[in-house]
């Protein structure tokens, strides 16, 4: 019974369709919808604005009502491209497609916006309705056409005409955008290939820089390629959901993460770029406040992502790209402060972000209509962020570059000082053996005896009692060094006592030691000889002197000691040469400790010591010191941790032994006394401290490099700013100044081509010619360092071929360059006033080689000097003749994407011949921002 009644319903069912599709079909030329044509020779055809809308806020329409003969709730398209936001209504829209052909027409309905949950087509065909649905609320596998966008594909009958229905809803991100063509199949099926060569060339150039830079990330150990690292990471994935290939490739069996990952995935590629524009820019210790400020609104992205997951896109929609404009607006501001401020990778910071900008804003302009759009325009966003990729790869190896420069800079005054160290002391060395030599020389020659030996010595020598008193027996130097005469019955003893900087416990040491020496027993000397001083400072009045002394005894007959032989030796100036050599070795290993952390850190570290050290000053000035001894012993603390955790070793061991002193003390029982040795304490620190800082800052100057640089800058744009008050007569010499001002930062055409042109004079004088005008015109512009040699290599074999095919020896020759940008290409025309082509024998020549026909126009025979072998030339030249400088121009010109032909000018006043121009047609170029144009003559 119950299959039976199932039965009846199906029928039902279909008896009523029917009658629906009949009575649209007899119902359809009264309907209002506007008509699109389609025959054989259409390619594509967009829909812009033959679009008729319908907005159901209730959800509630059926296409029963809506495709009634007497409901007129549609509106015309307004816009090529129509925006409608509603989450739990529906949007309804059709257009009619005509084919007047006498065959049925295949056609492909292509929706450029790949983010529509739910869309739906009805179509009415003879045999009823046929409805199909795409969006990202479905599996990706249930489309019939495999394609990052909705795409339907229709048959319309010859002959016929048809309203195409279609509805969507959108309950997650609210957004239904209208954008559509009508392809036919092969026109659909190049797209898609162009689509996916495209896709596949931009994607496989981010994922190679994000691979490039992890390795050199990993190699040289710095976050900062990891930061860039994530950042393209988030930014392919960021285009990989706008373009809808997500949905496709990454994740095609879960909806649900394409509904509502779409907001986060743009937020999360916002969250990285700011997270590295701050790291990269020292924002921290730069721009603290923007820092801190950037940081908050990391937090609010991250927060924005939340409506999304719960289902409500619209929400994050309405809040992400205000925080997005927001956090560029404030990147650039913080990369064009920094740059002024002396720190030159900023500017390839500032170029990049500048350059996304521009290509978004110019998107933005084209799809609003406020600008004619161009071949480029669906690709600029690409663009633009292929640029930024770009341009701060080239940030990150400007700043490894700044780095190493700097490092061998150091190196350099370094190595200067080292050698300068060696050759003093060399010469010292030098001096005192010639002085020792000549000494020894002149007291041999006067006398053997102990007497002249000691009056003419160049050392203290004496000899003393026990009780430490001077015997007659002492060398007339020692006087000099003690700066004292008549030493006899001196007590050297006390002498050293009172003018030598001894401490009481060595002074207690070394008359105990003298006490136990008194017995004269040998043994007591060699076991209490360590007690006496080897080394003292020794001051009388304003002299200061390092004295060494070695002791030696003097036994009698009797076997006991009751004389001590001191040699007093004045080292004051080896010790200051030794000082002045040691100061420079610990400069030298202070800076390599510097160079081993970043900039930012260092400072941060400075900065840190000497508010501690301030702080602890300020705690020591107030009454309540029992109750803030805490804060002191933590601030000494921090610091040598601080030290020690950037490898600051001599700090950290030094601020250890002040801790270690310091932390003892009673603060109850500390007194104006205690005070003052914890101050000296302090100043220790705060010295070793000064001498990083003035290396840091003096020595290895760093940020001062960039100082010409920014003075460049300005220049620049000082004549940017009055550029319109210029008189025109004077405007020429500031549109070269300027085009030397971007000659300082990148290669550009003409910089390549100065060396070539400077070579034509002595190439023209090997040939016994005269030399040609060489003429450059056109706007330059930038060519990446890896292209470079392509541009030599082609402009090379083209001036040679002037000088040598073209000019004979009377000419006064011209070789012409001109340089045209258009929207899709680049050109450079190339020409010269010489003779031109010797046709018939390039006819002849190709010929023979069956290369063209007899009947072969001038064109096909002129460009058959592209192929290898084949040249005018009746002999071989060292210069050329052996047919391959164009075929290598040809090669050359296609690893650049582009194309080169041949364009025949007209007769030559030489018999035969045709004078021609090169057309060189390249990929749209990079032009400077604030070149003008380029007109010279070489």
């Amino acid at each position: 019974m119950m299959q039976k009644y199932w039965r009846l319903e199906f029928a039902i069912r279909k008896y009523l369709l029917a009658i629906l599709y009949i009575t649209m079909l007899i119902s359809a030329p009264s309907l209002h919808a506007l008509e699109l044509k389609i025959d054989q020779a259409s390619t594509f055809l967009p829909v812009d604005r033959h679009f008729e809308f319908y907005v159901d806020d209730t959800g509630l329409a059926t296409l029963e009502q809506v495709s009634h003969p007497s409901f007129a709730k549609f509106r015309k398209a307004a816009e090529d491209i129509e925006v409608f936001k509603t989450r739990f209504g529906v949007v309804w829209a059709r257009f009619r497609l005509s084919n007047h052909s006498d065959k049925p027409m295949n056609a492909i309905v292509y929706f450029a916006f790949p983010h529509f949950e739910t869309l739906r087509i009805y179509q009415f065909l003879g045999d009823g309705i046929h409805t199909e649905t795409v969006g990202v609320g479905q599996r990706y596998g249930e489309r019939r056409l495999s394609h990052r966008t909705p795409t339907f594909p229709i048959v319309i009958p010859a002959q016929s005409s048809q309203i195409l229905y279609f509805s969507s809803s959108s309950p997650v991100l609210g957004n239904h955008i209208y954008e559509a063509k009508v392809f036919s199949q092969s026109e659909f099926d190049r797209q898609k290939i162009k689509e996916n060569i495209g896709f596949s060339i931009i994607f496989s150039v981010l994922a190679i820089m994000m691979l490039y830079n992890l390795l050199l990330g990993i190699t040289v150990r710095d976050s900062q390629y990891l930061l860039y690292v994530g950042f393209l990471a988030t930014a392919l994935l960021a285009l990989f959901t706008a373009t809808g290939l997500s949905f496709q490739v990454l994740w095609p069996n879960l909806p649900v993460i394409t509904q509502r990952g779409i907001m986060p995935q743009f937020g999360l590629a916002m969250v990285a770029s700011i997270q590295f524009g701050r790291s990269f820019l020292n924002l921290g210790t730069m721009m603290p406040r923007l820092n801190r400020f950037l940081f908050i609104l990391i937090i609010c992205l991250c927060l924005n992502m939340i409506p999304s997951f719960a289902g409500r896109a619209d929400i994050s929609v309405s809040l992400l790209f205000p925080m997005m404009a927001i956090g560029s607006i404030s990147l650039i501001a913080a990369g064009a402060w920094v740059m002024r401020q002396g720190y030159r990778p900023a500017r390839f910071y500032l170029l990049a972000h500048s350059a996304l900008l521009l290509s978004l804003f110019i998107f933005a302009l084209e799809t609003s209509k406020v600008i004619p759009s161009t071949a480029l325009g669906s690709i600029l966003p690409f663009i633009g962020i292929s640029a930024e990729v770009v341009l701060l790869s080239i940030g990150l190896a400007d700043r490894i570059n700044d780095t190493n420069s700097r490092f061998q800079k150091v190196q350099k005054e370094a190595l200067a000082a080292q050698i300068e160290v060696n050759r003093m002391g060399e010469k010292m060395n030098h001096e005192l053996e010639e002085k020792v030599e000549l000494r020894t020389t002149e007291l041999w020659r006067q006398t053997k005896g102990l007497s002249v030996m000691l009056d003419n010595i160049n050392q203290g020598i004496c000899v003393i009692d026990l009780e430490g008193v001077i015997q007659s027996q002492y060398s007339r130097h020692l006087e000099f060094i003690l700066d004292r005469a008549s030493l006899e019955g001196a007590s050297l003893i006390k002498m050293l006592l009172g003018g030598g900087q001894m401490n009481r416990e060595e002074q207690s040491m070394l008359i105990s030691a003298l006490e136990i020496m008194k017995d004269g027993e040998l043994i007591n000397f060699e076991m209490n000889a360590h007690l006496l001083p080897a080394s003292v400072v020794y001051s009388k009045g304003k002299l200061t002197k390092q004295l060494e002394i070695d002791w030696a005894p003097i036994e009698h007959e009797d076997g006991k000691i009751n004389r001590i032989l001191a040699a007093i030796k004045d080292v004051t100036a080896f010790k200051n040469a030794e000082a002045e050599a040691s100061e420079k070795r610990l400069e030298l290993e202070a800076i390599g400790r510097i160079l081993d952390i970043s900039a930012s850190k260092f400072r941060r570290f400075l900065k840190s010591a000497s508010i501690l050290i301030e702080e602890s000053r300020q705690m020591l000035r107030g009454e309540n010191i029992g109750g803030n001894w805490h804060v002191l012993l933590r601030n000494i603390h921090t610091i040598k941790g601080n030290a020690r955790t950037y490898g600051l070793e001599d700090i950290s061991g030094m601020v250890h032994s002040i801790e270690s002193e310091i932390f003892p003390m009673d603060p109850r029982e500390l007194g104006l006394k205690g005070r003052s040795r914890v101050n000296e304490l302090l100043s220790q620190i705060e010295k070793v401290i000064s001498f990083y800082r003035d290396i840091h800052d003096e020595k290895l100057k760093r940020g001062a490099a960039a100082e010409q640089e920014k003075l460049v800058v300005n220049l620049s744009t000082m004549i940017t700013e009055i550029w319109g008050d210029i008189p025109s007569d004077k405007r020429k010499t500031f549109q070269i100044l300027l085009s030397r001002i971007d000659d300082l930062n990148t290669n550009s055409f003409k910089k390549v081509l100065e060396p070539l042109i400077s070579s034509v004079p002595r190439l023209a004088k090997q040939l016994a010619k005269n030399s040609p005008e060489v003429k450059i015109s056109g706007v330059d512009f930038y060519i990446e360092p890896d292209f470079l040699h392509y541009y030599e290599d082609i402009f090379v074999h083209l001036m040679r071929n002037s000088l040598d095919h073209g000019f004979l020896v009377s000419d006064e020759g011209q070789i012409h360059i001109e340089i045209v940008h258009c929207h899709d290409n680049t050109s450079i025309i190339y020409r010269d006033n010489g003779r031109g082509l010797n046709l018939p024998i390039l006819r002849q020549k190709a010929a023979e080689k069956r290369l063209v026909g007899s009947d072969a126009d001038d064109s096909a025979v002129a460009h058959t000097i592209f192929t290898s072998g084949v040249s005018s030339a009746s002999m071989v030249t060292e210069i050329s003749g052996r047919g391959v400088g164009m075929d290598a121009v040809h090669g050359c010109v296609k690893r650049l994407k582009g194309s080169i032909e041949i364009r025949l000018l007209g007769e030559s006043p030489v018999d035969a011949h045709k004078r021609f121009e090169f057309l060189i047609k390249l990929p749209p170029q990079n032009q400077p921002l604030k070149t003008l144009s380029l007109d010279f003559a070489a």
